[in-house]
């Protein structure tokens, strides 16, 4: 069984940015540099900056989307662009879409995930993957110290557990909810509390 843990997210200071569908961006893998151009104009803010750095023609190994990177997060949380929530806890993340004029909540948890040898099968690899993508995600987590990238995986919830637990929402208000150009919507909610986690 995979062993999961809380952590202590980072996040928008909505105190500073009060829109925060300005400041999102899709999964690097879909990033055209269209899509980065138009990102990186939305808001100096856009977490485009972080997730998938202009590459420029000068760039060297001290001075790589990813240096630049990671001094844009060292930036962004000394200034409070950026905070880092108090206490570890599991976030609810409730993904709101339409597909085939039906809507659909995909409800999915955001954790720390403790990584095992491939061997023990606890966690199995993905198919097929590609090497410089991944190279390009490494490289980056190694700059930021920061995962911001998170993988979607499927868990098998024999006596469903897991999503009785997901199922009590509990009076909290979420800690970030906003909606999206294409009419997607997002709400996270923080789980702090022992009996939960």
């Amino acid at each position: 069984m995979a062993e999961i843990h809380p952590f202590r997210g980072v996040r928008y200071n909505q105190q500073l940015v009060k829109d925060l569908s300005s400041v999102i961006c899709p999964p690097y893998d879909i990033i055209t540099p269209q899509i980065e151009q138009e990102l990186y104009h939305q808001s100096e803010y856009n977490f485009v900056r972080l997730e998938h750095g202009r590459q420029l023609p000068r760039d060297t190994i001290i001075d790589s989307r990813y240096t630049r990177s990671a001094a844009t997060l060292e930036q962004w949380l000394k200034l409070g662009v950026l905070k880092i929530d108090e206490a570890p806890a599991i976030y609810l993340h409730d993904h709101y879409f339409r597909h085939q004029g039906k809507r659909y909540r995909r409800r999915g948890i955001v954790v720390c995930v403790r990584l095992e040898e491939w061997d023990e099968m606890v966690i199995r690899p993905h198919e097929g993957t590609l090497a410089e993508p991944g190279n390009d995600r490494l490289s980056l987590l190694w700059a930021l110290q920061a995962n911001t990238s998170p993988i979607l995986a499927l868990y098998e919830d024999q006596g469903k557990h897991i999503s009785s637990l997901l199922a009590l929402e509990g009076p909290s208000q979420p800690i970030i909810s906003l909606s999206t150009a294409i009419g997607e919507s997002h709400s996270i909610r923080s789980i702090t509390e022992p009996e939960v986690i």
